[in-house]
């Protein structure tokens, strides 16, 4: 079955999806996320005709390590991706992504 991310972001299968991506996956693997309203099911166009999703791609994230080794720059930009407000410190940026992270992490197992 096909899914679209209504709230935040799931990751499945090493991929983060954020607010209005589309992804494939058992129905019985993301029950509790379509009960709490973070996703619902979509019906799947023909293939090679699904629009791109509105304002939502693929995001893969990068470890917490590799992500505490990138630039302030490059931090701030995919913080940004996934809609959050960088903060200006580096240690404020570090724990926004480990926020995000362990919230994607939560939803590994779909």
């Amino acid at each position: 079955m096909q899914y679209q991310v209504n709230k935040g972001f799931v990751k499945h299968q090493g991929a983060l999806y954020g607010r209005g991506s589309l992804f494939d996956a058992d129905p019985g693997d993301v029950f509790h996320l379509l009960q709490s309203g973070k996703l619902t099911e979509t019906t799947p166009l023909q293939p090679g005709h699904i629009p791109p999703p509105e304002g939502g791609e693929t995001v893969e994230l990068p470890t917490l390590e590799e992500f505490s080794k990138l630039t302030a720059e490059k931090q701030k930009e995919l913080l940004f991706k996934v809609d959050i407000d960088p903060a200006s410190n580096a240690d404020q940026r570090l724990q926004q992504y480990t926020d995000l992270y362990e919230e994607a992490d939560e939803h590994d197992d779909i």
